[in-house]
């Protein structure tokens, strides 16, 4: 999941978004998904940045769903992003 991760996050800077633009994008998505227990998330949580969102859906990272709202194209995405978090946090630094 972390090579995954990795080759989504160089596309993502070839298509002029850095990596904190991708983490500033990410968190409230994680934040809302993870406090509320869903798996989806209003599309009005990411759409002061639909530059951002297109690309994370064309690169295959995210999807619109029914009802105007957001999900990862996998459920692993997600979970690794709350897991790679979780450890951040404990750990103080990202996990290698």
């Amino acid at each position: 999941m972390r090579q995954f991760w990795k080759n989504r996050r160089q596309h993502l800077n070839k298509a002029g978004i850095s990596n904190p633009q991708s983490n500033a994008f990410l968190e409230p998505l994680i934040n809302y998904m993870e406090c509320q227990g869903k798996i989806s998330a209003p599309a009005t949580i990411v759409e002061k940045t639909p530059d951002v969102l297109d690309a994370f859906i064309s690169f295959g990272i995210l999807q619109r769903s029914a009802k105007h709202n957001i999900n990862f194209c996998h459920q692993r995405y997600l979970d690794h992003l709350i897991a790679e978090r979780l450890l951040r946090n404990i750990f103080g630094s990202s996990p290698d």
